[in-house]
């Protein structure tokens, strides 16, 4: 009798509902390919029933209304029995992975953060929206400005925090992140600022470039250029810049045109092109480097990338210029040739130096062979004489030794001597005779 009570009722539904104009319910129940497609039901579907059964599948949830307008929450896996008019509503399972979170704004206005990995099911008798965000990743070099609301609803304090990187960040419930809306380029046109153009919730603290167009300046022989240049700079004091400015590049772009209309004012077009380089220097820009300190800012260099003028003023330019280039061309070449030919010069003279000083030399080497073979030969007599000396001495020194020994032996000197004499004498006579 249940069974066929059951089957009673969910007919006597089917009918009210395609009478209503709501075939959903006849659509699931009569088409069963479908429905063995779709594992978990949405809160698109919506069943209402007199009485019967209501099976909940694991992962699933559902609110129930009662004939009142009551509800009631059911989660799966579950099975109900129902009496009576209820209305049966699938709701949506919203889930969150770890690097997202859940914002659950209630019916009365409230909000509730959950932290993934988590999820919700939306009851729209309690939930009127729940949405999934992503974590914020602050980045090394990064920073985000939080803003906390606080105490009665009377009397809230509203407080600020700086989050530096690197982290993930999920905000409560009562914080907020700033979203800073500052200068930025406008389009193809990297040089053209406009404000607010730029929206961003994290601040680099790391070096950035920005290029610049200081359009419609003109010179104090009333040529008018448009000057292109590149600042670097960076953000060194969060708490300053945001106590001082709420638009810190426009700052520096109003302070860094200021400066250039400054400098190319109180110069005529031709003093402003030779002396362009000193752009590159910090020094020429006082309203810049005052301007930077002052919001948080540090301004690291600036480069000059040149200027843009009328086609009239263009063209006498490129005139001068080629001008200019062909007289400095052939002055180069004229110096090139002065310079040749003084090197020759110099090359030659240096060659002559070095040809009369190796005379020079060759002379004194000559002088000097000279000097050492007449002190050799002079040495050379003088060490013949020498010898001669001593051989003599020696004799003289044997002779005397000889007569000694002989007039220890009893011999008569004189005699000797004589006799010696006359042997030498006859010795000398018979080596004529032979020589002869």
């Amino acid at each position: 009798m249940r069974q066929n009570g059951h089957t009673h009722t969910h007919t006597h539904t089917l009918h009210r509902e395609r009478q209503r104009g709501d075939t959903s319910a006849w659509t699931q129940s009569h088409a069963p390919s479908k429905m063995t497609n779709r594992i978990f039901r949405t809160a698109k579907r919506r069943n209402i029933s007199l009485m019967g059964g209501q099976t909940i599948k694991m992962g699933e949830a559902c609110v129930i209304f009662d004939e009142l307008g009551r509800s009631k929450m059911h989660y799966g896996p579950k099975r109900l029995w129902l009496r009576g008019q209820h209305t049966v509503q699938f709701v949506k399972k919203h889930v969150a992975n770890g690097t997202q979170y859940l914002v659950i704004t209630m019916q009365d206005g409230s909000r509730v953060h959950m932290n993934g990995p988590c999820h919700e099911f939306q009851n729209p008798a309690v939930h009127k929206s729940i949405e999934v965000k992503k974590q914020m990743q602050v980045q090394e070099g990064e920073a985000i400005v939080v803003y906390s609301e606080e105490g009665e609803a009377n009397k809230k304090k509203v407080t600020r925090e700086i989050v530096m990187g690197p982290r993930s960040f999920v905000p409560r419930s009562c914080e907020w992140v700033q979203t800073h809306e500052w200068h930025g380029p406008m389009g193809s046109n990297p040089g053209r600022h406009k404000a607010k153009q730029n929206k961003m919730s994290r601040l680099s603290l790391m070096q950035q470039n920005m290029e610049v167009e200081v359009k419609d300046v003109r010179s104090s022989d009333d040529c008018e250029l448009t000057v292109r240049m590149i600042m670097f700079y960076r953000l060194t004091n969060i708490e300053q810049m945001l106590n001082t400015t709420q638009d810190p590049t426009g700052d520096l772009i109003n302070a860094m045109c200021a400066d250039v209309i400054s400098r190319v004012a109180e110069s005529t077009f031709e003093t402003f092109v030779e002396r362009s380089s000193e752009l590159n220097d910090l020094s020429t820009f006082p309203a810049l480097t005052k301007r930077a300190p002052a919001i948080g800012f540090e301004v690291v260099k600036v480069v000059y990338l040149g200027y843009v003028g009328n086609e009239t003023m263009q063209r006498m330019h490129d005139t001068s210029i080629t001008t200019r280039t062909r007289q400095k061309l052939q002055l180069e070449k004229r110096q090139q040739e002065l310079l040749l030919e003084e090197y020759t010069l110099n090359k030659e003279q240096e060659l002559s130096e070095k040809q009369r000083t190796l005379t020079q030399i060759q002379e004194e080497h000559q002088l000097a062979l000279q000097e050492v073979e007449q002190a050799f030969n002079t040495d050379q007599e003088l060490n013949a004489a020498n010898l001669l000396r001593e051989h003599k001495k020696m004799m003289d020194e044997e002779q005397s030794r000889k007569l000694d020994v002989l007039k220890e032996n009893g011999v008569d000197l004189t005699r000797y001597m004589v006799a010696m004499k006359q042997a030498e004498n006859y010795t000398g006579e018979a080596i004529r005779v032979v020589e002869s």
